[in-house]
């Protein structure tokens, strides 16, 4: 039931140099709110790519790893993530996308989006939708791929067990048939690797005894749509480094006849590459390295290259017949003439692709850095839609107050910079069906404003929605409403009360900048919390009447901690206007400063009503737990009145406790264990009756203060 706002130079003068905090706005500057997908989907984050810190070009259909964990992602309704999209920057176009793997209790996903266009110059936008609809989505894996395997299975030698992502059809088997029979030590084993599983292979079992075909493998019978032109090989490998005296290990081959492997990647100390038995690459890289290592491959007529760890290491301009079509593949060993598996690797892989076309080297530093370390590369947005929610301390939405100046807060559910007063929609009865939202502040995620009524009617507050923007491009949702009543005295009205009470109807009481019209007695406040050594004042207010309401004595009580009532013990301040004289009473030594005085000022609500005004400052020795204020007045002919404030003052620990006697001095009030100085004299036509001679019951109470 906040009133007005009135500031006391007492304040001022104590507290020049205490400052507000003042949030700058963010630097950035929000673009227009991006569409929704689909009204299915609940919420989106905004995710930006910045490998073009990568590249020297763009990349065209990139499959891009998109690889966090993010709490956010468990409010997901299907636990395999089904009920995840990824559209482009527009918020609309979905884009192609695999998910490897997703973790509905943590909000682990690991998943490959088609990102049309991977821009060399700037970042690029896309954005997860998630809490929707189950959905199926279209391959990440364009034309150009071959075979694709995430290695992510846990085998057994069932045929056909290592999916082909790729959509070609070339399921690997951990093992084989005929030569190849299933056998328990040809099995790999899947393990954790460098992105989600991967898959382990021993070896053979005695190497140095030329063991043929006893350690494991991936067999794949009869490709279909093998590259015969250009050829492109990805993979991660981590070669086991105890394993260099092995003479030779295989990467891969692949044979369609004839008397050689048609491709074939060999590690014999180094990484070689053989096209239909000819030596196109014979390089220097070393895939024993202790960790994983990103290898690419590419084998192009008279353009052959080798990329490692996204740079380029070998290359050669040897040219041969590319391979041929319709062969078997196998991975982890070559194949030799009666297609027997030899040379089994010792190491891990990972994230194995062939594709017919040949990959630059952007490609191979794109797919390194993107894949080696995706969270450096990606920024993840806060959640949308971005709410905002209107709060008032004026009162509950709903309420009736009699308050002329109504203060908001709207909290945004993260940053935002582009809020201002103009988003904010006022409409009501109140001015004339015309209230106006002033006094803006704020910054990222918190904004406050009044509004400031001078007849009575309804305030009806709100923010549509996308009136603002976060740094994911969200825009918000429609706030709640907010409506108050305001109930003003109507403007011309009388300066006579319409009940004889000193406070009640007519009168208001303030703490610091807080003002309260009291209807009952026992009112319940909002709590006004200070620190020790900071000023708070309580101020009495009633029109300016010769008899009945105005004051001649008052009293303040607070650290009351339990039953109001029993509050005549203690701390307390007496000022008796006619006498001039203030004291005040508090065994446990609560004051550093306690005064009062008095002044006449007109009602900035009422015309011509003056209002008669006591204000009593104290400045707090020490903390208090949450305490009632109780307010005790007479009028000229003693009639008394109390009035309880429930829980409305609070006092905190502050280091700074004491105030010196140079800071005391900056009051206009003085301490009462100090002289006063006479009290100006009263306006002569407001003159007061004499204070009434006090009862016993009063003169006894007075001792026991004593």
């Amino acid at each position: 039931m906040k009133i007005g706002m009135r500031r006391l130079q007492l304040f001022i003068l104590l507290f020049a140099a205490s400052s507000l905090l003042v949030h700058s706005p963010s630097d950035f500057e929000a673009n227009a709110t991006d569409a929704w997908y689909n009204d299915s989907w609940e919420h989106r984050k905004k995710i930006t790519t910045s490998l073009n810190t990568e590249i020297s070009s763009d990349l065209t259909n990139f499959p891009t790893l998109i690889s966090f964990t993010d709490s956010d992602l468990t409010k997901t309704t299907e636990s395999d993530g089904t009920d995840i999209v990824f559209t482009a920057s527009d918020g609309t176009t979905e884009l192609a996308y695999e998910i490897e793997r997703f973790d509905s209790s943590t909000g682990e996903i690991i998943a490959w989006v088609n990102i049309p266009t991977v821009s060399a110059s700037e970042n690029t936008d896309i954005y997860i939708y998630y809490k929707g609809t189950a959905s199926t989505p279209s391959t990440v894996w364009d034309s150009n791929y071959k075979l694709v395997y995430h290695l992510n299975q846990t085998v057994d030698g069932t045929v056909d067990e290592i999916t082909d992502a790729s959509g070609t059809g070339n399921h690997g088997t951990a093992g084989g048939t005929g030569d190849k029979t299933f056998a328990v030590s040809r099995i790999t084993n899947q393990v954790e690797a460098k992105i989600g599983y991967g898959q382990s292979f021993d070896g053979p079992t005695e190497p140095d005894l030329n063991d043929v075909g006893s350690g494991d493998f991936i067999w794949v019978n009869g490709v279909s749509s093998w590259p015969t032109d250009d050829v492109t090989v990805e993979f991660w490998v981590n070669v086991a480094t105890d394993e260099n005296s092995v003479n030779s290990m295989a990467i891969l081959g692949y044979r369609a006849g004839g008397n050689s492997n048609e491709l074939l990647l060999t590690r014999a100390d180094e990484l070689n590459m053989l096209v239909r038995g000819t030596k196109l690459l014979d390089s220097e890289v070393d895939a024993a390295t202790s960790d994983w290592t990103h290898i690419m491959v590419v084998y192009a007529d008279g353009a052959n290259k080798i990329y490692q760890d996204g740079t380029l290491q070998a290359s050669s301009t040897d040219s041969t017949d590319g391979p041929r079509a319709n062969g078997n593949f196998v991975l982890g060993a070559d194949i030799d003439q009666s297609t027997k598996v030899n040379n089994e690797l010792v190491g891990d892989m990972d994230e194995f692709r062939i594709s017919n076309t040949s990959r630059s080297a952007d490609w191979a530093a794109a797919s390194y850095a993107n894949q080696n370390n995706p969270s450096s590369f990606l920024t993840i947005g806060p959640e949308g839609p971005l709410t905002v929610t209107i709060t008032s301390s004026s009162g509950s939405s709903g309420d009736t107050i009699n308050s002329s100046t109504l203060s908001y807060t709207a909290t945004f559910s993260s940053t935002v910079s582009d809020f201002t007063i103009g988003d904010i929609t006022v409409t009501g009865t109140a001015d004339d069906s015309s209230p106006e939202a002033s006094n803006f502040a704020g910054s990222g995620t918190t904004y406050t404003f009044d509004v400031e009524v001078s007849s009575s009617g309804t305030v009806i507050v709100d923010i549509a929605a996308d009136a603002a923007t976060d740094t994911g491009e969200n825009g918000n949702s429609a706030s709640n409403t907010y409506t108050l009543t305001v109930d003003l005295p109507p403007s011309g009205k009388s300066s006579t009360c319409t009940r004889h009470v000193i406070l009640g109807n007519c009168g208001t009481i303030a703490i610091n900048s807080d003002v309260y019209r009291i209807i009952d007695p026992l009112t319940n406040v909002p709590t006004t919390e200070v620190l020790v050594g900071q000023p708070v004042t309580v101020t009495l207010s009633t029109p300016d009447e010769p008899t009945h309401t105005k004051i001649h004595f008052a009293s303040v009580h607070t650290e009351v901690f339990s039953l109001p009532l029993n509050h005549e013990q203690s701390a307390h301040i007496d000022y008796s206007i006619m006498n001039n004289k203030i004291t005040y009473a508090s065994q446990s030594q609560l004051f550093q400063i306690a005064g009062a005085t008095h002044r006449i000022s007109q009602d900035t609500n009422v015309k011509n009503l003056k209002l008669f005004e006591v204000v009593f400052t104290m400045v707090f020795a020490k903390p208090m737990d949450t305490s009632h204020i109780v307010v005790e007045t007479k009028n000229a002919h003693g009639i008394p009145e109390t009035l309880y404030l429930m829980s409305a003052l609070k006092v905190n620990e502050n280091l700074a406790q004491a105030l010196t006697l140079e800071e005391k001095s900056k009051f206009s009030i003085i301490d009462p264990e100090l002289e006063m100085d006479p009290e100006p004299e009263m306006d002569p036509e407001q003159e007061m009756d004499p204070e009434p001679e006090p009862t016993k019951k009063e003169k006894k109470s007075k001792k026991k203060r004593r």
